[in-house]
């Protein structure tokens, strides 16, 4: 079920579909401006309530997860009076806080509202009504690649009593992308946006794409700046004229679909287009803010599974660009788009989607088809599943709507130039793929480009280069869970890294859960003879053999009704002969299956996976067999 959220000064809705693509269900809206409301009614699914935020009734404000808001807050320069409207509705705001205690707080602010006392008094109520807050400022043009000079200040607060503190994401400078990306250059535009008095605008002998208010007249500029009575003009093939709403509203990353009013609104939706925030920034924070909320565990492996694979397909991506092979956007102005690649004169545009199980759903594919056909007639749209779907609903959504389908084959014959990415892909995958056979994608848009460096994985270099000892823990424990993904990949899935274990006490490193559709004796033997379907495993980076200690403690992880009674622990040098004696005791006396490995036996399993004629987990069925052969009574 996804987290619910309500919005105070809702505008046009950037902060509702901000909010939406990020996975909240906005359940109410709040907007005093009859014309906004209409607005945002016609593109959110969610009742929009006609009230200014100080008459919000706070008894009856409905009980939801995230409370968004957007505050106007005034000149710094301006005193403070409480009588001031600002102060009315963060007032109101604080009281529904107090009243309704929703999970989080999420505010978006404009960016003079730093600059005086009006920030501080803001976090100081806030603080009262029992919330902690972070706030950052946040450059658009630097994060996004948008050609927009613009600020937003974001607002995120939560109970005192949160565990989970809230990280904004971390930004990294991003190139400026094309102002023709957002510009509607090769369509008609209504005449009226060429009504421009030319004698106000100073031109100078290198022109500029547009030109912005500034000291009384329009000055040239590469970035687009903001001016609530001065709209912004752009220079196009055509002449000077002004910016457009459906300019603004690509610049402010709302998707094409997204509904506008007629043009008997001019004015007043040029002042609304430019107060709103950008979708795609609001998204990404909140976004944020829904993963710490979440307390589902199938929702929490939902949303790690799908960021792994977006963060897989962008890997691959990069690596291309890396190798000078495709030119690589960031940032997309529809938000049914994850990536956008240039490769020569075509713009493809690639929407990412994962689901439970090997069979994608068919209606979620062609929902997510319908989504992307907006963009057939700017590129080539593609969808990008992380599961298995037929070929006639291939050729069907093709037909359709215009967008390509790359599905779990098709990646396997992507991913195979680049080992690591492919090993990660198919370790994170929740179904087995032992039957499914890699296959050129449809259409093959990289196929008649160099292929770049092909990575090597040189796994004993790493280990070698990691030394033991405690300060180099972690070191390990990453190498060793890579490894792991490399040869058994194809049999587990889940890779959950343990922080403690519910009392605090004690520690295993990481569990992982048997796949369905696995189909190996090991496993199988597993399964149905200890009935296991999750397997621990512990990595320690010891200087001498592991001892009968480390098996006693591991021990105590294991549990039948949770249905986890094998425990793997890999160690430099293996384990001693009273180690293996615990093994053999634990096994004899409770049924809980204790295999020790050693950096040997990882190599070992390496080279059985690259020499491709047997099994890794076979290496596993001969330690089960010797265990079981020589175990005393």
């Amino acid at each position: 079920m996804s987290a619910t959220a309500a919005v105070i000064n809702a505008g046009l809705g950037d902060i509702s579909l901000g909010l939406e693509m990020a996975g909240f269900k906005v359940v109410a809206a709040y907007e005093s401006d009859e014309k906004s409301a209409a607005v945002h009614e016609m593109n959110i699914n969610a009742p929009v309530y006609r009230l200014l935020p100080e008459g919000i009734d706070a008894e009856g404000f409905p009980e939801i997860d995230l409370l968004a808001a957007r505050m106007y807050c005034p000149s710094f320069s301006l005193p403070i009076h409480k009588e001031h409207s600002y102060c009315a509705s963060l007032y109101k705001l604080c009281e529904i806080l107090s009243r309704r205690k929703p999970r989080a707080l999420f505010m978006l602010l404009n960016s003079s509202s730093v600059k005086g006392e009006l920030l501080q008094v803001c976090l100081d109520e806030i603080d009262k009504a029992g919330y902690q807050c972070t706030w950052q400022k946040i450059n658009v043009a630097d994060t996004t690649g948008l050609p927009i000079k613009e600020n937003m200040v974001f607002l995120v607060g939560t109970p005192h009593n949160t565990e989970k503190a809230f990280q904004f994401p971390a930004y990294t400078s991003t190139a400026q992308m094309l102002a023709e990306h957002y510009l509607q250059l090769d369509q008609l535009v209504d005449s009226w946006y060429f009504n421009v008095r030319h004698n106000s605008i100073l031109q100078h002998e290198d022109e500029k794409r547009f030109y912005c208010w500034k000291n009384r007249a329009y000055a040239g500029t590469d970035l687009v700046q903001w001016n609530y009575q001065m709209v912004p003009l752009v220079n196009t093939r055509e002449g000077i004229r002004k910016i457009t709403h459906r300019e603004i509203a690509n610049l402010k990353c709302f998707p094409t679909h997204y509904s506008l009013p007629d043009s008997k609104t001019r004015q007043w939706l040029y002042q609304k287009l430019m107060y709103a925030g950008n979708v795609l920034l609001i998204k990404q924070v909140a976004g944020r803010l829904d993963y710490i909320l979440t307390d589902n565990p199938w929702r929490n492996q939902n949303v790690a599974r799908g960021m792994r694979f977006e963060n897989l397909v962008g890997r691959y991506l990069e690596n291309l660009a890396d190798n000078g092979l495709v030119e690589r956007e960031h940032q997309t102005k529809d938000l049914s788009v994850d990536f956008m690649l240039r490769l020569g004169d075509k713009t493809l545009y690639f929407g990412l989607k994962c689901y439970n199980g090997r069979s994608a759903p068919a209606s979620k594919v062609r929902i997510a088809c319908k989504q992307l056909s907006a963009l057939r007639s700017e590129g080539l749209p593609i969808l990008v599943i992380a599961n298995e779907i037929t070929d006639h609903m291939k050729a069907q959504c093709l037909e359709e709507f215009g967008v390509s389908i790359w599905d779990v084959r098709n990646l396997l014959y992507l991913f195979d130039k680049f080992a690591d990415i492919k090993n990660e892909f198919i370790a994170s995958l929740d179904y087995a793929i032992e039957h499914i056979a890699p296959e050129q994608p449809m259409p093959d848009v990289f196929q008649n480009i160099a292929e770049g460096k092909k990575t090597e994985l040189s796994w004993e270099e790493k280990l070698l280069r990691i030394l033991p000892g405690r300060e180099h823990f972690q070191e390990y424990e990453t190498a060793c869970t890579e490894i792991l993904k490399y040869v058994l990949g194809d049999y587990l899935a889940l890779w959950e890294a343990q922080e403690s274990s519910n009392d605090g006490l004690y520690r295993f490193d990481l569990c992982c859960k048997i796949k369905n559709g696995a189909n190996h004796d090991f496993f199988d033997t597993i399964k149905h003879y200890f009935n296991t379907k999750y397997i621990v495993f512990e990595f320690k980076n010891y200087i001498e053999k592991i001892s009968q200690k480390e098996i006693y403690t591991t021990e105590k992880y294991l549990y039948e009704k949770a249905l986890r009674k094998v425990a793997v622990i890999i160690s430099r040098l293996g384990a001693d002969n009273h180690a293996l004696k615990a093994a053999r005791g634990s096994l004899r006396e409770t049924g809980k299956l204790i295999l020790c490995l050693s950096d040997n036996d990882l190599l070992e399993m390496i080279d059985i996976k690259m020499r491709g004629e047997q099994e890794p987990a076979e290496f596993f069925g001969a330690l089960l067999d010797d265990l079981l052969v020589h175990l005393e009574k």
